[in-house]
């Protein structure tokens, strides 16, 4: 459990689901003076309240942990866990010979809300480029991502 990223992370998905810190404290049961504490870091939660606060949010637990690419294997083992358990396309191009051509490769979601959720990342993501801290990058993402898709 990354608990550097934990208030980021709590704040994010609270926003994505256009939630205020009472809307989560009625959905989780935690008080609102205990979220404050969490999102402001003065206190770390349980593993139990984030697996609470996850339910709640309707993420998996996962979403809090550490996600770190550093090989060629780990991001080779997220793209065989989406192929595997989502509606998840791999597009390659292929030579005469039929070896595929690694410069054409594309991926792509059959699901219209995964879609959307990469589009407004790609958005965030494209206008962050000039922003200094990772508060301020949070904060434009929270004022620009479409609340209204779904999950």
């Amino acid at each position: 459990m990354n608990n550097n990223q934990l208030p980021r992370l709590i704040k994010l998905y609270r926003g994505l689901r256009n939630m205020s810190q009472k809307d989560l404290s009625d959905a989780s049961g935690i008080p609102v003076n205990n979220l404050k504490k969490y999102e402001n870091e003065y206190r770390n939660p349980k593993i139990e309240q984030i697996q609470i606060i996850a339910k709640a949010l309707n993420v998996s637990l996962n979403a809090f942990t550490e996600n770190s690419v550093t090989d060629v294997g780990d991001i080779m083992a997220y793209i065989i866990a989406l192929d595997e358990q989502t509606d998840f396309t791999i597009n390659c191009e292929k030579d005469d010979d039929g070896n595929y051509l690694p410069e054409t490769m594309s991926f792509s979601f059959n699901d219209v809300n995964i879609n959307k959720r990469i589009a407004d990342y790609l958005k965030y993501k494209e206008s962050n480029d000039n922003a200094t801290d990772q508060d301020e990058k949070y904060q434009f993402y929270l004022n620009n991502i479409d609340n209204n898709i779904d999950n």
